[in-house]
């Protein structure tokens, strides 16, 4: 099964673009959990992720 999980920028927000890619179900079911715990959209979870690894590189 193939998953694609896009997201829409805010307004307040500039220049963001969207990306689409292939993630394992049971990892965005996951992530999903993860982001409503924290009170946060999916975009909004993935986007701290990828920082938070940018960041440690």
């Amino acid at each position: 099964m193939e998953i694609i999980v896009t997201y829409a920028p805010r307004r307040r927000e500039k220049r963001i673009k969207v990306v689409t890619f292939k993630i394992e179900a049971d990892l965005l079911e996951e992530i999903d959990r993860r982001a409503e715990k924290k009170g946060l959209t999916r975009s909004e979870f993935i986007r701290e992720a990828i920082l938070k690894q940018l960041h440690q590189a």
